[in-house]
This record gives structure tokens, sequence and C-alpha cells, in this order.
């Protein structure tokens, strides 16, 4: 029996892995960069689906737009436009995300994160 027959649902497994691993990582290195910056990183992700919405500008002041909806709902919805999980369980993370994971990727320390993110 091959390891594709045997899971269910290979989706569902990367998704899990994601979930536990990588998306904590993501966002504890997300909170460590200056929100100029944290805000134009968040809105690519948020646009990196094409058959997505846009971040929408709602105000004169976007960074504090974004800032508010973060404190009410979190990172979980940027996380989730940077990810494309496929249905045989492989995944693709933005470049983003990627370089905060840093050299070690999800498992690794603070001290492995790429600094220009």
């Amino acid at each position: 029996m091959s390891a594709e027959e045997r899971i269910h649902n290979p989706q569902d497994l990367a998704w899990g892995y994601l979930r536990e691993f990588y998306y904590p990582r993501f966002r504890n290195s997300i909170g460590l960069i200056p929100w100029e910056r944290r805000y134009e990183i968040l809105k690519d992700l948020y646009d990196n689906r094409e058959e997505a919405t846009r971040w929408e500008e709602r105000s004169g002041d976007p960074i504090r737009d974004m800032m508010e909806w973060v404190g009410r709902k979190g990172y979980w919805t940027f996380f989730l436009r940077g990810v494309d999980v496929r249905s045989d369980g492989s995944f693709k993370v933005h470049i983003y995300i990627s370089q905060m994971l840093g050299r070690l990727g999800a498992l690794g320390n603070n001290e492995t994160l790429v600094e220009d993110v």
C-alpha cells in the first residue's frame, strides 16, 4: 500500500503540519517587523491570490486600519493567502513566509531569521 493510499486526505495532513509548525513561526516573526514594513508584507500576502479580493484601504491611515484588523482577527488570513497546498499534500509558501522562517525553517530559532524580509 502506497503512502498516498494510506493518507485519506493529504491536504489535511499538510495543513495540520503548516498550522502546527509554520504558522506559529510566521506569527512570531511578523511581529518583530516594524509596522511600516509589516503593512507592505501583509498587504502582499493578502493580495497573493488572483481569485480573491484585494486588501482594501478604507481610510487615510491604512497602517492603523491593518493594525486594528490584525488586533481583532490575527494573522491567520494572511498566512492562508501565502500558502498553496496541492491535492497531493505538497505545498508552496510565499517568499515572504519562507524568509520569515529563516535558514532552518519552521523549527529554527530566532537567530536564523533572514533580516531583510
